[in-house]
């Protein structure tokens, strides 16, 4: 795959289709849209492997129905040679389980031929995501780099080291032990409740239990990755590693050494993995794929306890007026703010996610539907009063579906987008809302 491209420069596009004509109408939909595009069309198996070797290309439109190609295969062929190569789908009817399935599979997204108009925000949010995997490799790649910082600091000797004498209680520890922790050897009591003191509420059981499991014999090796504090006030992560190297003759353990080694970056990438992995990095709203887990795991939760479980769905109207004519910097700010709105009146419990270009999904525990109406009202008006240079006041249109239990997480998702597109219908800038 090339370099993720922005979508104001020109664009490498393999088009995988066997009909002239259904080719000619991509291209020149995606000329329309404002899109500098370089098409290749492919309309075998034989062509595609042929085009595949003249890449790098930025994305690859699909038909699902060709003569002589199953979808499955090709998709196999382009992943095998470009695995982070972004593929959306452009074809007829596909059934709304196929086209989640495909998802799962790897195709980016879908278009149906007589919807074309969602082609253009297909491709930017492909590309998006693209520019958000490469970001991805180079945190993996920082996260190995301090992995092996880590072994050669091991191997050094850049280890703060302890030693407890188990019958009287007492720790002691080196020089680099205390300077991790932003002090001096002297200002440490040589006590392990010195050690206890400083590490985070949250971790104090965890280590409590894994010396109990090395004492008692249950475990060879202590180790635990917790926090302790600093003395500056913040936390630092720190790996602990230790051993029982004397026992007396009934087995009681006398002596225990061992290690800490200070992995806090290692902790930051790995936390900063996980964000790429789940968010979109746009406007920081969780991203697709992580929603369509959320939704599983809670209807799951609903199916066993009968609690009640909203989603609200919601698409900004007129979005590609403002991008036409105020600029995509513009309405990507204007994409943020609305994240940022929306975020601010959500509780912890709740899943936000961007869905797919301008629209959105809410996913609302333990909230009935007259509740999570009240609160979507609350979303519209805010977006009434976010800042919008242009001539109208941003709106949007609202779906809003409490689950069923009998129905399919597909149907939910159909309802609720049908809901959206009834809204639009009405005029705009409204809710609609369907009985569970």
């Amino acid at each position: 795959m090339r370099r993720p491209t922005v979508m104001n420069a020109s664009l490498k596009l393999l088009v995988i289709e066997d009909d002239q004509a259904d080719y000619l109408l991509i291209t020149r939909h995606l000329r329309r849209a404002g899109l500098t595009v370089a098409c290749t069309r492919a309309a075998s198996t034989l062509e595609l492997a042929a085009a595949l070797e003249t890449g790098p290309w930025d994305a690859v439109l699909a038909d699902y129905y060709l003569p002589g190609m199953e979808f499955g295969p090709t998709l196999d062929l382009i992943h095998r040679q470009w695995p982070d190569l972004p593929v959306i789908l452009v074809s007829g009817a596909v059934g709304e389980e196929r086209a989640v399935e495909l998802l799962r599979l790897g195709v980016g997204d879908f278009v149906l031929k007589d919807h074309l108009a969602r082609l253009a925000p297909a491709i930017e949010r492909c590309l998006r995501e693209a520019a958000d995997q490469c970001a991805r490799r180079a945190a993996e790649t920082a996260l190995r780099e301090s992995e092996e910082r880590l072994r050669l600091a091991l191997e050094g000797g850049d280890l703060g080291m302890w030693d407890w004498q188990v019958p009287d209680d007492t720790l002691v520890v080196n020089a680099r032990w205390a300077a991790m922790l932003g002090s001096r050897l002297a200002e440490i009591p040589p006590t392990r409740g010195a050690w206890e003191a400083r590490v985070h509420p949250e971790d104090l059981s965890a280590l409590r239990e894994a010396f109990a499991a090395l004492l008692e014999g249950r475990l060879p090796v202590f180790q635990i990755d917790h926090r302790l504090r600093h003395q500056d006030g913040h936390w630092v992560w720190i790996a602990a590693r230790g051993k029982v190297i004397g026992r007396d003759p009934e087995g009681r353990p006398l002596r225990v050494c061992g290690t800490h080694q200070d992995v806090s970056e290692r902790r930051r990438l790995e936390h900063e993995l996980r964000q790429l992995a789940i968010t979109d990095p746009l406007t920081g709203a969780y991203n697709r794929r992580h929603f369509i887990q959320a939704l599983e795991t809670e209807t799951r939760r609903v199916q066993r306890y009968q609690r009640p479980l909203t989603l609200i769905m919601f698409d900004l109207d007129d979005f590609k007026a403002i991008n036409d004519t105020q600029g995509h910097d513009r309405g990507d700010a204007i994409l943020a703010a609305v994240v940022a709105q929306i975020g601010a009146r959500l509780r912890g419990s709740d899943t936000f996610a961007r869905w797919g270009g301008e629209e959105f999904m809410v996913l609302l525990p333990e909230t009935t539907l007259t509740q999570a109406a009240t609160l979507t009202e609350t979303f519209r008006e805010g977006l009434h009063a976010l800042p919008n240079p242009g001539p109208r006041t941003l709106t949007a249109s609202f779906g809003v579906a409490e689950y069923r239990p009998e129905e399919t997480l597909d149907q939910w998702l159909k309802r609720v987008d049908d809901l959206v597109f009834q809204a639009k219908r009405e005029g705009r800038d409204r809710i609609v809302g369907a009985a569970p």
